[in-house]
């Protein structure tokens, strides 16, 4: 099984819009976005929309110098928003694994499993 490690800062920082697909959490129910602790199945159209998404983003991301800076979370005992450098490069090649899983996913009439933390 092919698998991607897409790193956190991402997930969180394009976590709203991941909120418009539709995924099936822990084998249950249908939830929107993806599970953050759990695991989600990203199936048939949903599969699409997930791969749309990422393309945009991979776009956007695409303008940005070759190192840059992600503000995340705020830190309470820190007084602070977290930073975290991003690689543009680094970056790309996951967006591109997430697109191919996606498009091989959709040929195979194959489900994604998004495995939380």
């Amino acid at each position: 099984m092919d698998s991607i490690t897409i790193p956190n800062i991402i997930i969180e920082y394009i976590g709203d819009s991941l909120k418009w697909i539709h995924t099936v959490w822990n084998g249950e129910k249908v939830q929107e976005g993806i599970s953050y602790y759990g695991y989600s199945f990203i199936e048939g159209d949903e599969i699409d929309r997930f791969k749309n998404i990422i393309k945009q983003w991979k776009n956007l991301f695409f303008l940005a110098p070759n190192e840059f800076i992600l503000t995340g979370n705020y830190l309470l005992d820190e007084e602070q928003y977290e930073k975290s450098l991003v690689s543009k490069n680094e970056l790309m090649e996951v967006f591109d694994s997430c697109v191919n899983m996606c498009e091989k996913a959709l040929a195979g009439g194959n489900k994604i499993l998004h495995n939380g933390i």
